[in-house]
């Protein structure tokens, strides 16, 4: 899994459009047994890994560009930008759909959603992101969930 992982990643940055690699915390590793929580505790508290490096690392948080790295993060942040924003559902042609997707923070972080379009094609679907919002360290019982209730 690694390898494929490797092989999407590098395919994510040669054909964007075909490719997308998205990133998690250890967390997931750990649970299922494919890494083991003391060795990430112990390069968590180490003197040769920064909190930085760490969160980058292993967190999947962003922490910012370094020097060597394949992307400008001023250009990924243009390609952030929506064009055209969908503030309800249109009707689609046949075979088109919509995919909700939700990154829940349920002790006071952030919440993410975001809402990508599916329409087929000849060979594949195309997909376009319509929506995105989100939702500042508010309860997750009295404003997150209400709100992607009215998503939905």
């Amino acid at each position: 899994m690694y390898r494929r992982l490797i092989e999407i990643a590098v395919n994510a940055v040669l054909r964007p459009k075909e490719f997308f690699c998205w990133g998690m915390s250890y967390e997931i590793p750990v649970h299922y047994g494919l890494v083991d929580y003391a060795t990430m505790m112990d390069q968590r508290y180490s003197n040769n890994v920064s909190e930085e490096s760490f969160a980058r690392e292993n967190l999947s948080i962003w922490t910012g560009n370094s020097e060597d790295a394949w992307l400008d993060s001023r250009r990924l942040n243009k390609l952030r930008s929506l064009l055209k924003c969908e503030r309800r559902a249109i009707r689609l042609p046949d075979g088109a759909f919509y995919i909700m997707g939700i990154d829940v923070a349920r002790y006071g972080a952030n919440t993410a959603i975001m809402i990508i379009k599916v329409l087929p094609g000849e060979a594949r679907f195309r997909k376009n992101v319509v929506y995105t919002e989100v939702i500042h360290g508010e309860n997750y019982i009295t404003v997150q969930a209400p709100r992607i209730k009215k998503l939905i």
